[in-house]
């Protein structure tokens, strides 16, 4: 039996439109080929669900080369230097890998609030071990362990920036190549020049809007819906450090540490609102569609509204829960959906400048998330 997809050439964050289609003979539903004509780069901040996404590609991207970064330097200088023109490359590396490809790649990243980013990340330093032989940054792993938040910060001030400082700026600054060392030498010239490279991203996803952003990067990669569900959870904490459990003290340290990161989060969640507000039209058109094909039945499809439902009902910034009578269509609700947003979100405008900010968006990070 054959099965249309829609297929795209990937230009930047809003694809081209669909030249044609393709058709695959056999294949289960959800588990299409990504039809992208470039090589991808994941830029993989440590702690944004980044292994989830990775699981996620690692599905949609099938007959590709996925070419996963070693965790040490002379490891990774020896794989950029043989990047292929369709490579699938993912890793704890940063943007300006992008120049080590043949051609432009796709190149994309997810990001998380850097306060609940730092959080997990310490408690992720604390409950596993890392080989020496395997990552040049396991001594940090070490120094870590059975101390408070506040000790790591103080005490070892240099391991501390490495994984709770500003990471974000570091990673779409640099290539990646070389170890992270004393991340508290960035400074504005560094913020500015990773805003630029932000801009400059072909999909940009925030960890606090995953449905939205895992939805987005399905669409730009030409691939079905039903392809995130089930959702990946992979990588999770046994427990996790909260901001309830900080003294005032270590909490303005901490704030002080991710200074940068946070004024880049702020940014990047601007820029993530401007391109979603142009995407959402297609990428319902681009729902309606797949709801309508008859190949999907049973497919799991229902599940991936079912999961947009869940996570719309859940999240803060969406006043009321999705309507469950009445069989609207999905345009609908979608379309009411947003407008619900557009009103808080406009009230919330003049809140996103004051300093409580950060740490209302922390809370709003938290709820329902798992990493």
């Amino acid at each position: 039996m054959e099965r249309s997809l829609k297929s795209r050439h990937v230009t930047g964050w809003i694809p081209d439109a669909p030249r044609g289609a393709e058709s695959t003979d056999g294949e289960p539903p959800g588990t299409s080929l990504s039809v992208i004509e470039r090589p991808v780069l994941y830029v993989h901040i440590p702690k944004t669900a980044g292994t989830s996404v990775r699981t996620l590609l690692k599905r949609v991207c099938v007959g590709r080369s996925i070419v996963e970064m070693p965790l040490r330097r002379e490891g990774r200088a020896a794989a950029a230097r043989g990047f292929g023109a369709r490579d699938v490359v993912v890793g704890h590396v940063g943007y300006g890998l992008k120049e080590r490809f043949p051609g432009n790649p796709f190149v994309f990243t997810f990001l998380r609030e850097p306060i609940a980013r730092s959080l997990s990340n310490f408690s992720f330093l604390q409950q596993r071990s890392i080989d020496p032989a395997v990552a040049e940054d396991a001594a940090d792993f070490v120094a870590a362990k059975g101390m408070s938040l506040g000790d790591f910060l103080c005490e070892e001030p240099a391991a501390a920036s490495r994984h709770l400082g500003n990471l974000a700026v570091w990673f779409l600054t640099r290539d990646g190549i070389e170890p992270r060392e004393d991340l508290r030498g960035l400074d504005r010239s560094d913020l500015e020049s990773a805003k630029r490279n932000l801009e400059q991203l072909d999909l940009i996803g925030l960890v606090e809007r995953m449905t939205e952003s895992v939805l987005s990067l399905l669409w730009v990669l030409g691939c079905s819906p039903t392809s995130m569900r089930p959702l990946p959870f992979e990588n999770t904490l046994q427990s996790r450090l909260t901001i309830d459990d900080l003294d005032e003290a270590t909490l303005r340290l901490l704030i002080d540490r991710c200074s940068l990161d946070l004024e880049l989060y702020d940014f990047a969640s601007q820029l993530f609102r401007s391109r979603l507000a142009q995407q959402l039209p297609l990428i319902a058109a681009w729902l309606s569609e797949e709801s309508d094909d008859p190949l999907l039945s049973g497919s799991g499809f229902a599940g991936v509204l079912e999961l947009v439902r869940e996570e719309l009902d859940t999240r803060p910034g969406y006043a009321g829960r999705a309507q469950r009578e009445g069989a609207p269509t999905l345009l609908q609700r979608v379309e009411a959906a947003e407008a619900r947003y557009q009103k808080v979100n406009e009230r919330m405008l003049a809140m996103e400048r004051s300093k409580p900010w950060r740490l209302a968006q922390y809370f709003r990070g938290l709820a329902g998330r798992r990493w």
